[in-house]
């Protein structure tokens, strides 16, 4: 196992991460309101977004190209950031009526996909800039995913909740009303598309068939707290889980068993995962 550790924002808690899909940086947000960059082979800092927001940053996400940050924030806006330029290119001011809590984009770089405490998911044009749809929830949208086939949109909600929403044909095509107990903090979508993946404040993972629109298991106290943080490997084989009891967990889908726990593994909450995990 290969440990990476940056010094990143001094003051405040790293809220959100992503790994470039080039596997060349790391780009990290924080409560402090700043993007920085790291190269994931110097191991150094290369770029400071200072005052990137006028709120805690929630959501970072990278165009599959490597080229563009986006970022989502409490204070209703999203930006892009240009990596090869690093300046900021375009700010989508009041994108929310509501904090943003999750951004994303299509896998086709065409489409900004943002969930909000508004309890609206929001879909925006990247090259026109402008907005194209608006799907609304009936709970606020803690997480939002999209299928590598730009095809879907789900959306994780404060009310347990999961709903799935089909792009091209802008309409909902399936509600999970109570796939959680609590609020769904984190999620992801394997990359065969077959299943969603959600963690949530009542400590458990679950896993949903896209498909067949089911729950197909249940990993019932897969932490000790809440569940901040889920990540799947690039053979949608494994779920690597982070949690408010400081461990980090990993959990084999085809077999259903839990294979691997890195107890305390952080001496501080786990907030966020980042994984960016290649085929060998």
């Amino acid at each position: 196992m290969i440990s990476i550790s940056f010094i990143c924002h001094s003051l405040e808690n790293i809220t959100t991460m992503a790994v470039t899909p080039d596997t060349k940086f790391v780009i990290s947000g924080s409560a402090d309101q700043s993007i920085k960059v790291f190269d994931l082979h110097t191991k150094q800092q290369v770029h400071h977004f200072q005052d990137a927001h006028q709120g805690v940053i929630h959501s970072v996400a990278v165009t599959s190209d490597s080229r563009f940050i986006i970022s989502s924030s409490a204070d209703k806006s999203i930006k892009l950031f240009d990596l090869q330029t690093k300046q900021q290119v375009y700010h989508f001011h009041d994108a929310h009526q509501g904090a943003i809590r999750s951004v994303t984009v299509t896998f086709d770089n065409k489409f900004i996909i943002s969930g909000s405490a508004d309890k609206s998911i929001k879909v925006f044009d990247l090259q026109t800039k402008q907005q194209v749809y608006h799907f609304q929830n009936t709970g606020v949208s803690n997480m939002v995913a999209v299928t590598s086939d730009n095809r879907f949109v789900i959306s994780g909600c404060e009310d347990g909740s999961i709903k799935v929403f089909d792009l091209p044909n802008k309409q909902e095509t399936h509600c999970f009303p109570n796939a959680h107990q609590n609020g769904i903090t984190s999620m992801a979508v394997t990359p065969d598309n077959r299943f969603i993946v959600s963690g949530s404040y009542d400590s458990s993972i679950k896993v949903f068939d896209l498909q067949k629109k089911q729950e197909i298991h249940h990993f019932q106290g897969a932490h000790l707290k809440c569940v901040t943080s889920l990540a799947v490997t690039a053979d949608s084989r494994f779920i690597i889980s982070g949690s408010w009891d400081q461990s980090i967990k990993v959990f084999d889908l085809h077999t259903k068993q839990q294979v691997h726990h890195l107890q305390d593994a952080h001496p501080r909450i786990i907030f966020f995962s980042c994984f960016s995990l290649l085929h060998s």
